[in-house]
């Protein structure tokens, strides 16, 4: 079922998951330095147990991800993303549970209440408050969750930091010159194309340490402007002009 909620800005978005951070570092301890310790938040901020299941079993859907029981406080990833049993899967697992946070933050209070139903049910309702599923992902809710944790996991003073200690103060730019270089040395995909690649590349500096894939990496430093590409009416005059 979708759950119909409110626009919310992307800075209300932000505001939240940093609120949400300088909780957890004024309760218990200050996050000085990456990785954030999402899976520390749902029982140490939010009062929510965290588990891993066969959430797609449990729920009856091939490709349910996470889940959440407002009603029982529970949050499940499903456990195909168990960092322990798969490592390669690290990163989806912090950003899937950053994105139950975020619907716990940001959307609890516009999905109905059904603890007056419980009693028919053993334990938790057998459908989840929110469920969630590679489908439904452009979902509104879903945006907006994907957005919170990206800003949970990839905090602004810390991108800024680590930026600067590995590559200084400015950001990095992909121009014609760069395309060109690359055109020179192989590359025959489209500027877009090997403008994505280089900017992976680079993501790819960061990631580990954040604990994130490098396309949730690329994407953060590019919404911070610390990775640009000349696009559109740029790159036609430079064209022009080369």
């Amino acid at each position: 079922m979708e759950v119909k909620v409110p626009r919310i800005s992307e800075r209300t978005i932000e505001a939240e998951a940093t609120a949400l951070l300088d909780r957890y570092s004024k309760e218990h301890e200050p996050i000085l330095q990456p990785p954030v310790p999402v899976d520390e938040l749902p029982e140490m901020i939010l009062q929510v147990r965290l588990e891993f299941d066969d959430l797609r079993k449990l729920v009856g859907r091939s490709d349910a991800i996470g889940a959440s029981w407002f009603e029982t406080r529970e949050i499940y990833i499903d456990q195909s993303l168990d960092p322990t049993e798969h490592p390669r899967k690290r990163g989806r697992y912090r950003f899937t549970v950053g994105h139950e946070i975020g619907h716990w933050v940001l959307h609890r209070r516009f999905v109905p209440d059904r603890a007056s139903q419980m009693a028919l049910f053993e334990g938790r309702a057998p459908e989840p408050s929110i469920l969630c599923r590679e489908a439904n992902k452009r979902e509104p809710a879903e945006w907006q969750a994907d957005r919170f944790s990206s800003y949970l996991l990839m905090p602004r003073d810390l991108v800024l930091k680590a930026w600067r200690e590995i590559r200084g103060k400015a950001p990095w730019v992909f121009d014609l010159p760069k395309y060109r270089t690359a055109v020179a040395n192989g590359f025959t995909d489209s500027f877009d194309v090997v403008a994505k690649d280089m900017m992976n590349h680079i993501a790819s500096d960061f990631a580990p340490q954040f604990g994130v894939s490098t396309e949730a990496m690329r994407i953060r430093l590019e919404n911070l402007g610390l990775l640009k590409k000349v696009q559109g009416r740029q790159l036609l005059d430079l064209e022009a002009a080369g």
